[in-house]
């Protein structure tokens, strides 16, 4: 039981650290754009 415990937090800390870094790419393409127009 304690290792899927420990896989759930494992994958729901990936998750997160994936939808982050999404966040920043995109974030970081709309301020070029920006600069760009």
């Amino acid at each position: 039981i304690a290792v899927l415990l420990l896989g759930e937090r494992l994958t729901g800390a990936t998750t997160l650290g994936v939808a982050l870094l999404l966040v920043a790419v995109t974030g970081l393409a709309a301020q070029e754009r920006r600069a760009e127009a």
